[in-house]
């Protein structure tokens, strides 16, 4: 089976052109969604997933979570990517309760939540791993995010990280670094330190074949899609597509 690509960075010119397939984009407004959804065909791209922050340290999260879940029900998304906002004041059980009944929404719609590698739920693999203990719902997953791992930790490897969650994973963002706590050095993929092929490899392994998702950063249109192209061909060249 392929592997999955998707984008949530570039021009829809240029994912079509290096045969990317998908985005990941934010939700869009109910009477945009058919403009959205035309214009998306055109570059024969469809939206894998859709992106926002969900707020559990309040119950009013668990409403405005209706926002994120509309959105994938409207652009026919099954994955809805999240940067969970959570306290250390609020006991753990309480924030997977919340994380639970989100997760009882997301379910009615068959549709899973990838939880993104930021602190305070998912910044590593021992604390996403507990994570997804505790909250214990088939619709509450983990975005693994190849380069925050990096950016979050010291003496830590994505690799290793990978191994003790893959089988939560239900979203990549695929994010090359050059592994230094906080730095913003982010490359094309295959100029910083991940081991693309073994995180494909693992995955793969578990029958996970995407969406694998770029979030490239640069500073221009032409930028960007060098960087896109760059990326795509050490995939190609490596064999992880």
């Amino acid at each position: 089976m392929k592997n999955i690509l998707s984008s949530r960075t570039g021009s829809y010119e240029t994912l079509q052109k290096l045969g990317i397939k998908g985005v990941e984009i934010g939700p869009p407004k109910p009477e945009n969604v058919d403009k959205l959804k035309a214009e998306l065909s055109k570059y024969d791209l469809k939206a894998l997933s859709i992106s926002g922050g969900i707020d559990v340290t309040d119950d009013k999260g668990i409403d405005d979570f209706d926002t994120l879940l509309n959105g994938a029900v409207n652009m026919g998304s099954k994955i809805i990517f999240v940067s969970a906002k959570a306290s250390d004041k609020i006991p753990r059980e309480v924030t997977f309760e919340r994380l639970r009944k989100i997760g009882d929404k997301a379910a009615g719609h068959d549709v899973t939540i990838a939880i993104e590698t930021h602190p305070i739920l998912c910044h590593n693999g021992d604390v996403a791993l507990q994570t997804m203990e505790g909250v214990n719902h088939p619709n509450i997953r983990l975005n693994f995010d190849t380069a925050n791992i990096y950016y979050y930790n010291e003496n830590i490897d994505t690799v290793e990280e990978l191994k003790k969650v893959a089988k939560y994973v239900a979203s990549v963002h695929l994010k090359d670094t050059d592994g230094k706590p906080k730095s913003f050095n982010f490359p094309p993929l295959g100029e910083g330190i991940v081991d693309f092929p073994e995180v494909f490899r693992i995955l793969n392994e578990l029958d996970f074949y995407g969406p694998f998702t770029f979030e490239l950063e640069s500073t221009s249109k032409d930028e960007m899609a060098a960087a896109l192209e760059k990326s795509v061909n050490y995939l190609k060249e490596t064999g992880c597509i």
